[in-house]
């Protein structure tokens, strides 16, 4: 990226040679240049998706120390060895950030907002976003332009559908579209329901839970005996299904209903399966999952009860519905 700067004529007093100067110094003069009196800065974001020569250009700029910088990289993402000096060579100070808790999240948010936010809302997109201060961010930014965000007794809560920002959107299309066919049905089978046995999704989706780990894209972690896959967090999990067709979608459920038993699963995962795979649904089941999801994801909890009560019309699946909507 960097490397792609144009050629610049090195001036005579500063080196002996003639001719084109190395990115590195071409960068600091165009900062320096766009800097005038005040000390110039870079902020590189994501810096583990540096390809070698511009790793090698920021590494230039640090070891000069003419320009301060600010960098990002991603956790447990293989770095390029330049960007792996900066830190360890102590060109600049590294520092781990760690998701947010749920005290830091609300602390992000009253300050986003200018004022104090009510419990639920903060549990609600705390757990959606999974701590990310971007996600939150964006998701605050999001919710004040759509009016989900409203103050109602001196406090802010949400009270529209969680929906993925449009800049997220973006973000998560970039790294999708460069997906295989198989890698994407791994997405759509965590993100209809999770967390899933790992033998469930090797199922629909063999040999590539690994790949996608090391993207960042899937989680695996035990519970008791079983080894489960879940999506990184819930925001993506939202950005997937917004892209997964209903053919794609029908189809993966079904395979992943009949690639488990009811013993395999719990309640919200089995009636999230049986509402993608359009399938005749288990009314007792779909009623019981929207009450499980009601706090923690009312939209989804609203189409479990929507699909109950159009099959049955029993007066159970109908309460389920109301108390979605409230």
């Amino acid at each position: 990226v960097f490397a792609t700067l144009p050629p610049t004529v090195e001036s005579p007093p500063r080196k002996a040679r003639i001719g084109p100067a190395p990115p590195a110094e071409r960068m600091a003069a165009e900062l320096a240049r766009r800097a005038g009196r005040r000390t110039p800065v870079l902020v590189v974001d994501d810096a583990h998706r540096l390809d070698g020569p511009s790793a090698a250009v920021v590494l230039g700029l640090a070891a000069a120390g003419d320009v301060r910088l600010l960098i990002t990289a991603g956790t447990d993402v293989a770095l390029s060895d330049a960007v792996v000096a900066l830190w360890k060579d102590q060109y600049v100070r590294r520092l781990d950030l760690k998701p947010f808790d749920r005290d830091e999240t609300a602390g992000l948010m009253c300050a986003l907002l200018d004022g104090d936010v009510a419990g639920p809302t903060v549990e609600l997109l705390h757990q959606w976003t999974g701590g990310s201060p971007l996600f939150v961010t964006e998701l605050v930014r999001h919710g004040r332009r759509m009016e989900h965000l409203a103050q109602l007794g001196g406090l802010w809560w949400w009270r529209g559908p969680l929906t993925v920002p449009p800049a997220l959107a973006e973000l998560f299309d970039q790294r999708i579209n460069g997906l295989c066919a198989t890698s994407r049905d791994a997405l759509a089978a965590t993100a209809l329901g999770g967390p899933l046995p790992l033998s469930a999704v090797e199922t629909v989706a063999p040999g590539v839970v690994e790949e996608l780990e090391d993207q960042q894209l899937l989680r695996t972690g035990a519970e008791g005996a079983q080894l489960v896959v879940r999506p990184a967090h819930q925001v993506l999990a939202a950005a997937v299904r917004r892209r997964v067709s209903p053919a794609r979608q029908r189809r993966v459920a079904a395979a992943l209903l009949a690639a488990t038993g009811p013993a395999e699963l719990d309640v919200v995962t089995r009636a999230q399966w049986q509402l993608a795979a359009r399938q005749v649904v288990d009314v007792g089941l779909l009623v019981r999952a929207s009450g499980m999801t009601l706090h923690s994801d009312p939209e989804l909890a609203g189409r479990l009860a929507r699909r109950a009560l159009e099959q049955s019309g029993t007066a159970a699946a109908a309460v389920a519905l109301a108390d979605s909507l409230v």
